[in-house]
């Protein structure tokens, strides 16, 4: 029969009802019920974690009461299920840290759904690593998502907790405008404050650039035209032509009229140069 590592009920009628099956919190833990098992056989661990092989759940709930073991269950969904035997010490600390990497995974679940960044930093954080984690608050709020700061202050540096809220006020002046304060907890010992963006001053920001880029644009643009004005400058400098005299004769020697035969000229007096600046 499938039934949990506690004893049978006679064992615990037998022993006056202190058995452990009447133990309220083994009943309420569903790791415990080996009566979830639908599989006719389980793949069993020892309580050093190593392999004990595939073995039908009944041979496995033996093992565990000769032993005076915890049975659990450490995989319902494995194939087969994988179950583990504990010492009741070990299994309150697997259990423990079980619950704490729960509580993690729904916390950081909580902050995906809500957009919420954390930035954790030390009481006495150095400038390059408080300048880091500013650069990349500033880039979360800029993105629209909440940013948690959070100052841990481990033993006896629950002193330093006044440094520590010194060191969150600056961190939210340095942030300036781009996020206003959403809540705060300065009592315990993880301080925190929460950064919610501003999104006016966002916006006001992200305009400033556009505009920044496109006068750079324009600048650039103009510059572009300097060089092609440089260009025919260097080429009228390095004329084999002798002086402004010598261009004004040749004008005003010709039979072509105007700008189109200065050009004509300019143009004839500059091919060996135009070809010498190509091959370069």
């Amino acid at each position: 029969a499938r039934y949990s590592a506690y004893g049978s009920d006679e064992e615990d009628d037998e022993e006056g009802g202190g058995g452990r099956r009447d133990r309220p919190e083994q009943e309420q833990d569903p790791a415990l019920d080996i009566e979830r098992i639908q599989s006719s056989t389980v793949r069993l661990l020892d309580a050093q974690k190593n392999m004990v092989g595939v073995i039908s759940v009944s041979e496995a709930v033996r093992i565990a009461d000769e032993n005076d073991l915890m049975l659990a269950i450490l995989s319902l969904d494995g194939d087969p299920p994988v179950l583990r035997l504990f010492e009741e010490k070990d299994y309150k600390k697997h259990k423990y840290e079980q619950q704490k990497k729960k509580r993690v995974q729904q916390k950081r679940s909580v902050a995906k759904r809500m957009g919420l960044k954390e930035l954790k930093m030390g009481y006495n954080i150095d400038i390059h690593d408080y300048s880091v984690r500013l650069r990349a608050a500033k880039k979360f709020l800029k993105a629209g998502d909440k940013v948690k700061i959070v100052v841990n202050l481990k033993g006896r540096e629950n002193l330093y907790k006044k440094q520590a809220i010194e060191l969150l006020r600056r961190f939210q002046t340095d942030v300036g405008e781009l996020a206003t304060e959403g809540s705060k907890n300065f009592a315990e010992r993880n301080i925190y404050l929460i950064l919610v963006p501003n999104k006016l001053a966002i916006q006001k920001e992200q305009d400033g650039v556009s505009k920044k880029d496109t006068v750079e644009g324009e600048t650039d643009q103009s510059e572009d035209e300097l060089d092609g004005d440089d260009t025919v400058i260097e080429q009228l400098e390095g004329s084999s032509l002798d002086g402004d005299e010598l261009v004004i004769e040749q004008l005003e020697g010709s039979s072509l009229d105007g700008d189109e035969l200065a050009i004509e000229q300019l143009v004839e007096s500059k091919e060996p140069e135009t070809e010498v600046s190509a091959n370069v």
